[in-house]
């Protein structure tokens, strides 16, 4: 039964079956049988209910393969997965360079701190490259990327340091929607829109949001040291 299954999803041409169907349905309809150069008339009533079932089966096969095939389509592809974290913060969202650095430094620091306590083997963090504000703002750091590297990861994490109108947001909008779970690392929890804050969407529709409130960049280290996986 699996193999024949199996055939079917695998069938490229429904209407043959659509077809064969209708033929089958007319030659059951009809008192004689013409073809092939061969005439048969009359045949039994049992032979034309036989064809009359066989009709109906191969229709609704074609039918069975045509929506399938539409289902499939409208099917997403499964995810590659290339980084275990995708780490976002607020980079060019920082007012001085000096911020700016702190929170390059804090992102590095959680970075070399999962590695060593969550398992993480590889991430993005497009800030590891930009040492200054500058090469920041210079850097066309196209949406596309970004959100390529989001669908290619297992893990969305945001460090966030402050209240700040920024990307970030975005990228957590958009891998929620992707369904990748979410850490957020927050120096207050009520700094995140509603809908990003733990408990605020329903856990049967949506990946899990853990909202990891900090008071400190050492407080928010200590939380991986302390919590490893289950960060």
């Amino acid at each position: 039964m699996d193999k024949f299954w199996d055939f079917i999803s695998k069938a490229r041409y429904p209407v043959v079956f659509l077809v064969l169907g209708a033929v089958f349905a007319l030659v059951a309809a009809s008192a004689t049988f013409k073809g092939a150069g061969l005439e048969l008339s009359p045949y039994s009533l049992a032979a034309r209910l036989a064809l009359a079932l066989l009709a109906l089966a191969l229709i609704g096969l074609g039918v069975f393969m045509i929506l399938r095939g539409d289902h499939a389509s409208k099917t997403p592809a499964k995810r590659e997965i290339k980084y275990d974290v995708f780490l976002a913060a607020p980079m060019a969202g920082t007012d001085t360079e000096e911020e700016y650095q702190a929170v390059r430094s804090l992102c590095l620091e959680v970075l070399a701190l999962m590695r060593a306590h969550c398992g993480v083997a590889s991430y993005y963090f497009v800030g590891e490259k930009l040492e200054t504000k500058a090469a920041f703002e210079s850097y066309d750091v196209a949406a596309e990327m970004d959100f390529d590297a989001i669908s290619a990861s297992r893990n969305f994490v945001l460090v966030y340091p402050r209240k700040l109108a920024s990307s970030v947001l975005a990228e957590a909008g958009f891998a929620l929607a992707r369904g990748i779970p979410l850490t957020l690392f927050a120096r207050d929890a009520n700094d995140l829109p509603y809908l990003l804050r733990q408990g605020g969407l329903p856990h049967d529709r949506y990946p899990d949001v853990h909202v990891r409130p900090y008071e400190t960049a050492e407080k928010l280290k200590q939380i991986i040291r302390n919590d490893g996986q289950s960060v």
